[in-house]
């Protein structure tokens, strides 16, 4: 794949994260969007790493996915603001001590590829917090934000310029479980809907 192409990959990478993110973080702020407090301790260790693992085994314009993340969830932690939605419970507890314990496999054999694969396994678990809890509250996130994620990481996997799939794996993963997301809040907002014209 040409260069340039690849490079006009990434530039539509960064314009949807950040088309996403900017508005995601603003919710945060005014207190509208309640992410899960510990999918976002998750999700911001997974952002450190993953960029640096990413960086080691030769990334290059496909690290606008990794470095977007971390500056997103960075912002997210600081902003966020206590709500009963989302909040650390023990399981959630044991969810942390089992990614913990991932990333100690990783450590211990020093290599990025398996890094990055342990990575995603780590990110779908913060996921499924997410899902979760969206299930349960379907309006407590800025859905919008979650469709530009889903473009930018096509984008992202587009700019890896060729078919190396450890490097692809974090973007792939990221819009098959952010599309699973997106269709657990709709089937939650329509059982919703049902129940209301029920009632």
């Amino acid at each position: 794949m040409d260069f340039s192409i690849t490079q006009l990959f990434a530039v539509l990478a960064f314009l949807s994260f950040a088309g996403g993110s900017v508005p995601y973080v603003i919710d945060v702020m005014r207190g509208k969007t309640n992410p899960h407090k510990m999918a976002v301790v998750i999700f911001t260790v997974l952002a450190l790493i993953g960029f640096a693992s990413q960086l080691v085994e030769g990334a290059t314009l496909s690290l606008v996915f990794p470095a977007v993340s971390v500056i997103t969830n960075v912002s997210i932690l600081l902003l966020m603001k206590n709500s009963h939605i989302g909040a650390i419970t023990q399981k959630d507890k044991v969810t942390l001590a089992l990614a913990i314990l991932i990333l100690l496999i990783w450590y211990i054999t020093e290599s990025a590829a398996i890094a990055i694969i342990l990575l995603t396994v780590v990110n779908i678990i913060g996921k499924f917090l997410t899902t979760k809890k969206l299930y349960k509250h379907p309006d407590s996130e800025l859905m919008i934000a979650y469709v530009m994620w889903i473009l930018g990481s096509i984008f992202t996997a587009l700019s890896v310029g060729s078919l190396n799939w450890i490097l692809m794996l974090p973007a792939i993963n990221n819009i098959v479980t952010l599309i699973i997301i997106l269709a657990v809040v709709k089937i939650s907002r329509k059982k919703r809907s049902l129940v209301s014209t029920l009632g």
